[in-house]
């Protein structure tokens, strides 16, 4: 009798487990996008793993990897290139440094700036004249999250540097979008991801991941064209109604988003009397013009008048942050108030480079920016928000174990550990 009692016990805990998991899951709004694992766990049922990935498909991902670092400390993107940059699957292995920097001439923004540079610019972009702001509302939205001197004091090592820094990330897009023009077609990789130097990828698990939700993807929305943070940051509502990439983790563009932001534009003689719907697909328009142009013509953050007729997006968005170097800041008239992250939110929520992934909120204007297995950094904070982080933990050489798919501020000693107990 007893034995009849412990078996109806252990189905019932069965039961409820899988029931609670199914709660947890559709809460969440797994329903619609399944979080990485589960897909993983769906298309794996064979007995494979990450680890044997490759040996079970007859053709690799491509990627393509731009480390955005300093020559200040290069040991960190000679280990990225070591480890998980020689994996078999990694193309190009771009490092980008301050010798890739806009701000070029006999010396280097590092060199040329001081502090006080620093305190003014920041003054700058926290205080826009008043013409700046009411022509282009987004700048008045971001300018109170503009850092300001007390946080760069306190959070950064190296405030002149961090400041440098923040038009690296487009100078390493950049660099590698002149290299992939060097043929015809351009010779785009499956998926480019641009990262920090002391970051550090599974490339094993995270091209199981991005095969399986880019599958996914086509499947519901009849289109591929995706860019996924490793881990997104959901501001506060009531000021910042929309997403970013912690850049960190990395920001990961597919072949067709690459492709969408590569196509010449003519705005010339399209009517623009409104905006596109919002939740359109990115194949949906006629042309890409026909959806660009209209959103170019908000010119939400001033990048209008660096357009002409025949760019592309990308040629107009390095234009922008290109255009009004650092050093010449007390000339300054629009000047470049973002940081670095912000670009790839902007592009990617603003302009519909891809599909849209994110956990729909009604209070968001815009959410397009795809979470890697929805890992998301969303204040305020509450146990069902910290539940959310997921990749995002991993953010230290502490919290970087193995099951990590990616991690953010490690060192190069700790890639290595990382790379040789992968195998």
């Amino acid at each position: 009798m007893w034995r009849q009692w412990v078996l109806r016990a252990s189905i019932a805990l069965v039961v409820v487990c899988g029931v609670w998991k199914n709660l947890q899951w559709n809460s969440f709004g797994f329903r619609d996008l399944w979080p990485i694992e589960a897909l993983i766990e769906k298309n794996l049922t064979d007995g494979s793993t990450p680890e044997n990935f490759y040996s079970k498909n007859t053709r690799l991902p491509i990627f393509d990897i731009i480390s955005v670092g300093s020559l200040k400390r290069t040991e960190y993107q000679k280990a990225q290139k070591e480890t998980f940059g020689s994996h078999p699957s990694v193309r190009r292995f771009f490092q980008i440094t301050e010798k890739d920097d806009f701000d070029q001439g006999p010396k280097q923004c590092t060199d040329l700036l001081t502090w006080n540079d620093v305190r003014a610019i920041s003054g700058f972009c926290g205080g826009l004249r008043k013409e700046i702001q009411n022509k282009h509302r987004l700048l008045y939205d971001l300018k109170v999250k503009y850092a300001k001197p007390e946080w760069l004091q306190r959070t950064k090592t190296d405030p002149v540097a961090w400041i440098c820094a923040q038009k690296r990330p487009m100078a390493g897009l950049w660099k590698a979008l002149q290299a992939y023009n060097k043929t015809d077609p351009p010779e785009l990789p499956d998926f480019l991801i641009i990262m920090d130097d002391d970051t550090y990828y599974n490339m094993e698990a995270v091209a199981q991941g991005l095969d399986s939700l880019q599958t996914q993807v086509l499947e519901t929305q009849g289109d591929d064209s995706i860019v996924v943070s490793g881990c997104v940051v959901r501001g506060r509502l009531k000021r910042f109604k929309w997403t970013f990439p912690f850049g960190g983790w990395g920001t990961i563009f597919s072949k067709n988003a690459l492709k969408s932001i590569l196509e010449p534009l003519v705005c010339s003689n399209i009517a623009v009397d409104g905006e596109p719907d919002l939740e359109m697909s990115s194949r949906d328009s006629t042309s890409l013009s026909a959806r660009f142009c209209p959103k170019l013509m908000k010119d939400r953050l001033g990048e209008l008048q660096y357009f002409r007729d025949g760019m592309s997006l990308i040629d107009v968005m390095h234009t922008y942050v290109a255009k009004e170097p650092y050093v010449d800041h007390a000339n300054w008239t629009l000047g470049f108030c973002l940081h670095s992250d912000w670009v790839w939110g902007y592009m990617v929520n603003y302009y519909n480079i891809s599909v849209a992934m994110g956990r729909r909120n009604k209070d968001l204007i815009v959410d397009r920016l795809g979470a890697y297995n929805q890992s998301e950094i969303n204040p305020p904070y509450s146990e069902a928000v910290l539940q959310l982080r997921r990749q995002c933990d991993f953010d230290s050489n502490q919290n970087c174990t193995q099951k990590a798919h990616m991690c953010h501020y490690v060192t190069p000693r700790h890639m290595r550990l990382l790379a040789n107990s992968n195998g």
